[in-house]
């Protein structure tokens, strides 16, 4: 855990050469906020969450598809591994159709 928020602070900290403009991102975005003594912890450095629709995603990524999961950021993948893997398998197979679908066509031409 130390080296992946090590990572994550060095990227942060990073400038973005440029803006990706043919990469397809999904983002799969914790919504519950953290309760700190009965008070809403706005979350990540005093951001509140809720309003940043794309997390600044979208500053670097023209194509950024959220998929908002009811769950905190320390849960993510413990209670939604299986949403996530779905949803990625889904995707892919729908990939394959579409080239499929692709291949067909051309061939008929």
């Amino acid at each position: 855990i130390t080296a992946a928020s090590e990572a994550e602070r060095v990227l942060a900290n990073s400038g973005i050469s440029d803006t990706l403009q043919f990469a397809q991102v999904t983002l799969f975005k914790a919504t519950k906020s953290e309760e700190v003594n009965g008070k809403r912890n706005p979350g990540t450095n005093g951001l509140d969450v809720e309003r940043l629709k794309k997390n600044s995603i979208d500053a670097i990524a023209k194509n950024v598809e959220v998929i908002d999961l009811l769950c905190h950021h320390e849960d993510i993948l413990d209670t939604n591994s299986q949403t996530i893997a779905n949803y990625l398998l889904y995707k892919k197979s729908a990939d394959i159709r579409e080239k499929n679908l692709v291949m067909v066509q051309e061939k008929s031409k």
